[in-house]
């Protein structure tokens, strides 16, 4: 009897996680695709994008997305419009501006700093082959030296085993290594010199190949697999890369397999991750590595676990916006449908629908808004209304996320 609660359990968690997953990269998701499209309207934002998760290091979203975009938007801008520049350039440029942030209260961590002058200075200057041909075209402007930089790494990708992987590397080698923390002329030094991951880069670029990483620290890099996973997953980087990319890479990309993502993770949905994989799947490791080898072998063994550990990662705007607030407002668990004491009732007041039988009228999800934020209009697969009457459902939750 416990085995048959405990497989039900397995099963309703996983459905509610992949059901959070695939709201949250609905291209009808106003958040993450109608709205938004517009602002990745091209080559520029798509660098944009990739510099500000630089400065991700779980700041507040305003201070990321709005801010550092705008201070970085202005940067790349004058670098595209100038078209010729030097290493000295760009830094000169991110002295000034570091100043000017760290007066209005920006922070700006000095390695990440080294991280994007870095980036632009090997996009300025591509790496060459043993013959002195470039790995990727320097474009007419940054912004389009990055979109060759990622065909090309996406070209490059499709003769490895493990591609999305591999890509993941590249882009590794071109922002986050080395790390570039240590005092601030040693540094701009090292990138004047190009004594950073230059020599790195042409290794794996011209590597025929699978190649071995002998320096697996990418594995584990938040900012990293959360940029990757945006450029798989997310409507708005897809519609650059579909305007950007012949249709055939373009096709590849989009249908891998996303089972080669890695759980991205946050201070925020680690917790989460662990009380569930606790509570749910009784798998009580902190260690991120023992917990992917728990997982693997629950896998093989034909428990209900979603698709692949990235889907966790959907539970982030979950944990914000109602696991983070149960001290401060108690019955806001009553409202959340993985809770123990959890009011049915409550949760049905929120619907727009009494039953499973009732037809989805065309208006925006107050249930899902309310979970994690995400605008999009009620259909036919909530999961949420599937299990109205299921007694049973989900009933896991205690409320306490203490560590």
């Amino acid at each position: 009897m416990l085995e048959m609660i405990t497989s039900k359990l397995e099963r309703d968690f996983k459905e509610i996680i992949e059901w959070l997953d695939s709201n949250r990269w609905n291209p009808d998701n106003f958040l993450h695709g109608k709205e938004t499209i517009g602002k990745f309207a091209g080559k520029r934002e798509l660098l944009l994008f990739w510099l500000c998760y630089i400065t991700d290091r779980v700041k507040p979203i305003e201070v990321v997305w709005d801010k550092n975009w705008k201070i970085l938007d202005s940067i790349v801008k004058d670098l595209d419009d100038k078209g010729e520049f030097s290493q000295k350039d760009v830094i000169s440029k991110f002295e000034k501006i570091s100043k000017e942030m760290r007066s209005n209260k920006i922070p700006i961590y000095p390695a990440d700093r080294g991280h994007i002058i870095n980036t632009i200075c090997i996009l300025n200057s591509p790496v060459k082959d043993d013959d002195g041909y470039p790995l990727w075209e320097r474009g007419s402007t940054i912004s389009d030296s990055f979109m060759n930089f990622l065909k090309m790494a996406l070209q490059r990708a499709r003769q490895m085993d493990k591609p999305i992987t591999y890509i993941a590397y590249l882009l590794w080698l071109l922002s986050y290594r080395p790390s570039l923390s240590g005092k601030w002329d040693d540094v701009k030094g090292k990138i004047e010199r190009g004594e950073t991951s230059r020599e790195e880069l042409k290794r794996a670029i011209v590597s025929a190949t699978n190649i071995e990483y002998h320096n697996t620290s990418f594995m584990t890099n938040k900012r990293l697999w959360a940029s990757v996973r945006d450029l798989k997953k997310s409507p708005c980087l897809l519609h650059v890369l579909e305007e950007n990319l012949d249709e055939n890479l373009y096709d590849w990309w989009k249908g891998l397999d996303e089972k080669e993502l890695r759980l991205p993770g946050d201070v925020w949905n680690d917790r989460f991750v662990r009380k569930f994989l606790n509570e749910v799947y009784d798998i009580k490791e902190k260690s991120s590595k023992k917990i992917e080898s728990k997982l693997e072998e629950k896998r093989k063994n034909n428990v209900p676990l979603p698709e692949y550990d990235e889907q966790f990662d959907s539970s982030i705007s979950f944990m914000r916006r109602i696991c983070n607030l149960h001290h401060v407002w108690p019955s806001i668990c009553t409202l959340c449908p993985l809770s123990k004491n959890k009011d049915i009732n409550k949760i049905k007041s929120l619907c727009l629908r009494s039953d499973s039988n009732d037809k989805p009228p065309d208006k925006f999800c107050p249930l899902l808004l309310f979970m994690t934020g995400d605008l999009i209009k009620c259909n036919e697969n909530c999961i949420v209304v599937k299990h109205f009457d299921d007694d049973d459902w989900l009933n896991v939750c205690d409320g306490n996320f203490d560590e």
